[in-house]
């Protein structure tokens, strides 16, 4: 039940994350288009270059910080997935164990 609490979780964190980061993208490349509308008309060349570079900076930015969140969600994945593999064994030892248990109480039983 855990296991699958976690990988449901894990599941919907990931499609959460990656739509900020991809509503986090559209949205800077509108402030880049407005930017650059505002840069032809108001700013110098060269403010409106530095402008530019500034905000192309801050996308990648916020790209390569969306590019390592999604390798923390994938590594996120298979320790869930290591997990389930774990609490899949506990359960078949545990199940063993008690059969074992009942095992030992039948023959205390009979002697």
């Amino acid at each position: 039940m855990l296991s699958l609490a976690i990988h449901l979780r894990a599941e919907l964190r990931d499609a959460a994350v990656r739509a900020k980061a991809l509503l986090k993208e559209s949205e800077i490349r509108g402030l880049l288009g407005h930017a650059a509308g505002l840069a032809s008309a108001d700013l110098s060349e060269v403010g409106a270059e530095e402008v530019l570079d500034q905000m192309a900076a801050e996308e990648r930015r916020i790209y390569e910080r969306a590019m390592e969140r999604e390798q923390q969600l994938f590594n996120l994945e298979g320790a869930v997935h290591e997990l389930k593999q774990a609490a899949t064994q506990l359960a078949r030892v545990a199940e063993f164990l008690a059969e074992r248990q009942r095992d030992d109480d039948k023959i205390r039983t009979r002697s």
